[in-house]
């Protein structure tokens, strides 16, 4: 997540779903456009 242009950052972007469910798991906003 970028935060440079100051604004918060809205979701973590994967389409490695280990990397997705660690981040489901401590509870970011996780977003995987195109993953079931």
């Amino acid at each position: 997540m970028s935060r440079r242009s100051g604004e918060p950052g809205v979701a973590f972007v994967t389409y490695d779903r280990p990397l997705l469910d660690a981040a489901k798991r401590v509870g970011l906003p996780v977003a995987s456009p195109g993953m079931a």
